[in-house]
């Protein structure tokens, strides 16, 4: 008998259905391997400039970029506009790309002349030194020293994060009212970290979708360090603080920090 030197139809249709099982099983991993690398390289970006911060510190009696108001800032007046801070730190680093996560929303800024790419932002109550900060602490909270000696300390201030809005970030926003697996209770801010793809509202939140796994972020801490902080940790509890309505938000647990008069969990 003539041996057969092909395969039958059914044979084929078997081989083309383990190939869809074996694809179905795989695909979503190969999709997870690859976001955790975007998410390590975003992580690998924050740590750069979390050295560069500090440097930037270093040259300026210990203080980081900050202003009364930043809108009076030449560099903000060039065209740099919120982003300002981009500049100013990436002088020190020289490479435009730290400031691109891989998972991020792709959009330019800066003046025709120096256009580049962002999608982290600058912790708000350091940049914007006079808002929201009790007078006796004049406009100097991003002053390390300051910093050091909130309850907060350096090792749990935010400076820079993923954010939705590039170049700049804030701890309010609690009007999403969208709880998340793991979240402590729904509508608790951070709002830009925790949809750092962007969102649209104003209530109930609704979002274009997180930029990294379970909302979460990554987060340059007032000391230099950086790590991704999974959505369910995110705490924010914006508001006036219970013992003393003059201090915004003081005392109020939130994590990370992002107002230095607040603490973390304990």
């Amino acid at each position: 008998m003539r041996p057969r030197d092909a395969f039958t139809l059914v044979e084929l249709l078997v081989v083309i259905g383990i190939i869809g099982v074996l694809t179905a099983i795989l695909f979503p991993v190969f999709a997870r391997t690859r976001e955790r690398a975007r998410m390590t390289a975003c992580t690998s970006n924050c740590r750069q400039l979390g050295s560069a911060l500090l440097m930037y510190a270093e040259d300026y009696d210990e203080t980081l970029p900050g202003w009364p108001d930043p809108r009076l800032n030449p560099v903000y007046q060039a065209g740099y506009d919120w982003q300002m801070v981009v500049p100013l730190v990436n002088a020190y680093l020289r490479n435009y790309q730290v400031w691109v996560c891989p998972s991020g929303y792709r959009t330019t800024f800066g003046p025709p002349t120096d256009r580049f790419e962002c999608n982290l932002g600058y912790n708000e109550y350091l940049y914007n030194t006079a808002h929201g900060i009790p007078p006796s602490y004049g406009h100097n909270l991003n002053r390390l020293a300051v910093l050091s000696g909130t309850r907060a300390g350096v090792a749990s201030i935010a400076v820079m994060a993923d954010s939705s809005l590039a170049g700049i970030f804030n701890d309010w926003g609690d009007f999403d009212g969208i709880q998340l697996q793991g979240e402590p209770f729904p509508g608790f801010g951070l709002t830009r970290l925790k949809y750092a793809n962007g969102w649209t509202g104003p209530n109930p939140c609704t979002s274009n979708g997180p930029r990294h796994p379970d909302h979460g972020a990554n987060i340059v801490f007032a000391d230099g360090h950086a790590k991704f902080v999974v959505g369910g940790s995110l705490r924010g509890n914006y508001g006036p603080s219970p013992s003393d309505p003059s201090v915004a938000a003081g005392n109020t647990v939130e994590w990370p920090v992002v107002n230095p008069l607040n603490v973390p969990p304990p």
